[in-house]
């Protein structure tokens, strides 16, 4: 799986492997050109390939794993004040599919708009399993309050 002969994302792989002193015809896959980062996806979310070099957003919209292997920057999508006045759902589509868009007036960029990274999930305890371990089943005798109010004489 690769994109076309040109594409910047060739040229990395290609760099890469002249770099590895790997020969490209011994890539299993190298010959298979696909023309777009989606395409790429679509190919390895079918099974027609076990990995694909392509772009974040392409992955995340095909809930895809992705390993990076460089960064850049570069902006997917450019829109004026007017259309996202006017395409706000459609802008926002795009953003909410991982890709930034620039936001230009007068042909000159005023703000960028980037999908939040994402925060890793936090895994917190059990702690009702822990509870159960400890006390089982059993309910016990005096509750919280209970105690509350014996501390404060009201009980």
């Amino acid at each position: 799986m690769n994109r076309q002969g040109g594409s910047g994302t060739r040229v990395l792989l290609d760099y890469h492997l002249r770099r590895l002193g790997i020969e490209p015809g011994v890539v299993c896959g190298y010959d298979h050109d696909e023309y777009t980062h989606m395409a790429v996806a679509v190919h390895v979310l079918a099974g027609g390939a076990d990995v694909g070099l392509g772009v974040l957003a392409a992955a995340r919209a095909l809930r895809l794993d992705f390993i990076p292997i460089a960064e850049e920057r570069y902006i997917m999508k450019t829109t004026t004040i007017r259309e996202l006045k006017h395409a706000t759902t459609t802008v926002l589509s795009w953003v909410a599919g991982g890709e930034s868009v620039e936001v230009r007036r007068r042909n000159q960029p005023v703000a960028i708009l980037s999908p939040p990274k994402r925060r890793a999930r936090v895994v917190r305890p059990d702690f009702a399993a822990r509870l159960r371990s400890i006390y089982g089943d059993r309910v016990l005798a005096t509750t919280g309050t209970d105690l509350i109010a014996e501390s404060r004489g009201t009980s």
